[in-house]
């Protein structure tokens, strides 16, 4: 058998359910405790999302690397969000997010709010207004290249390796969700902004919009439907946080 074991249907179909549970009980335990820490920007928390959407693109990467499990085809998403174009402003729309986020961490926003211009020569001006945004603005679309951009498919199923790697992609995807959940209930805190029904909804929508790319172009490779029933649980999860 060797390198070449048969993947088992109830394997790669407990695959998402794996990772979205060990998000799930994360969310649980830690997610409280985070969304406290990340209230107070500093840069220990802007490293902490530079790590993990590192990591979130290189898990990304990895879900794309796989190919579709050939004979196959339930609960496949509609060809619609598998669209290049709608992945491209989807990661753009992302890379925004990412870069707001990045900034509050970094203190920007109390900066320029507390500064005058006079109080700036030219070459500061240009950095705190142009080149730190611009810089910002490059790293946040990295997502772009890997979400939109062509990659061709390496890793065939049945071997012992799909599992590994479909798993790892998974779980890195699912630690960029971890964190965003955890800064947007912190955001909404620090700016005591309300909350109820309507916030819960707008958090489920961006929510979605942000990490269901990703998760369907693995759904269509591997389209078992315990996948998007795990997923669905896990964000119904984030936006109560959001909007609790």
């Amino acid at each position: 058998m060797g390198n070449h074991v048969i993947t088992r249907t109830p394997l790669m179909a407990s695959l998402p359910v794996i990772a979205d549970g060990g998000a799930f009980l994360a969310m649980l335990l830690w997610l409280p405790a985070l969304s406290l820490k990340l209230t107070l920007p500093s840069g220990w928390n802007a490293l902490l999302l530079v790590v993990l959407y590192v990591l979130f693109c290189a898990g990304v990467y990895l879900l794309r690397k796989l190919e579709a499990q050939p004979g196959i085809g339930r609960w496949s998403p509609p060809a619609i969000f598998l669209n290049t174009k709608i992945r491209a402003i989807l990661a753009f729309l992302f890379g925004l997010l990412m870069m707001t986020t990045m900034a509050y961490q970094l203190g920007y926003f109390v900066t320029i709010q507390s500064i005058r211009a006079a109080t700036l020569d030219e070459g500061s001006s240009s950095a705190l207004f142009v080149y730190m945004p611009g810089a910002l603005l490059g790293f946040s679309m990295l997502y772009i290249l890997i979400l939109a951009f062509p990659v061709q498919p390496a890793v065939v199923p049945g071997t012992n390796r799909y599992a590994g790697v479909a798993l790892l992609g998974l779980i890195l995807t699912n630690g960029m969700l971890f964190f965003t959940t955890a800064q947007a209930g912190a955001l909404l805190k620090a700016l005591e902004l309300s909350q109820g029904a309507i916030t819960f909804l707008i958090s489920l929508l961006v929510l979605l919009l942000s990490f269901a790319p990703p998760r369907l172009l693995y759904q269509n490779k591997q389209p078992y439907l315990s996948g998007l029933i795990s997923f669905a649980l896990l964000l119904l999860l984030a936006a109560l946080h959001v909007a609790s």
